[in-house]
């Protein structure tokens, strides 16, 4: 299991203390690791999964071509990757 720090404002701490106290969870950890899990399946839910199904016969084509020498992806950018990367991940 990793450990990770998670700063707690005082309303959340004085909740999970009202479900610790009475038993409800073994100590405040347990009862984190659970709303995390909740929160994390229900936040998963409204998703998109994709359908990677048929993927491996586009991946062996792709391969097949390259054996043969064919280019079969060029990507150009003005920017670079590092920017493309970050770009994406400020997003989030």
């Amino acid at each position: 299991m990793a450990v990770i720090p998670v700063k707690v404002d005082q309303e959340n701490l004085r909740k999970l203390d009202m479900l610790v106290r009475p038993g409800v969870f073994k100590n405040r950890s347990a009862a984190i690791r659970c709303a995390l899990k909740e929160g994390l399946e229900k936040k998963m839910e409204s998703v998109p999964t994709l359908d990677l199904s048929g993927i491996g016969s586009v991946v062996e084509l792709m391969l097949r071509l390259t054996s043969k020498g064919v280019d079969v992806i060029g990507i150009t950018s003005e920017r670079t990757a590092v920017e493309v990367v970050s770009e994406g991940r400020q997003r989030l």
